[in-house]
């Protein structure tokens, strides 16, 4: 009997996006070792899937049905996130502007 009967390979493995080939001969539940942040999307064969993080550490969880699948993982920035990225960046521009404009006597 063949006890083989789900194979993940690994495609893409980076911080923003990970990427999977899977075969199984059942539906399984995939689990992602990484917590569901705002931003994260899950797609099977190019479809957006829903994520379920119903478990003790909120992991990223989705249901693959039987078959041969690309299963994908994309973290986008959301609106605040990107908002509060620019003017962290601005804040800090103005700090090291300023910064250079005083004496050097104060410094």
């Amino acid at each position: 009997a063949d006890k083989e009967t789900t194979i993940v390979k690994t495609v893409i493995n980076e911080f923003s996006k990970k990427e999977f080939k899977i075969e199984s001969k059942y539906p399984i539940e995939f689990r992602l070792n990484t917590f569901n942040f705002p931003g994260w999307q899950a797609f099977l064969n190019g479809k957006e899937i829903k994520i379920n993080d119903n478990n003790d550490y909120k992991l990223i969880t989705v249901l693959v049905p039987e078959g041969k699948h690309n299963l994908l993982f994309v973290f986008k920035n959301t609106l605040i996130r990107t908002i509060g990225n620019s003017v962290s960046l601005a804040v800090f521009i103005i700090i090291l502007l300023l910064m250079l404009k005083i004496p050097k006597k104060f410094i």
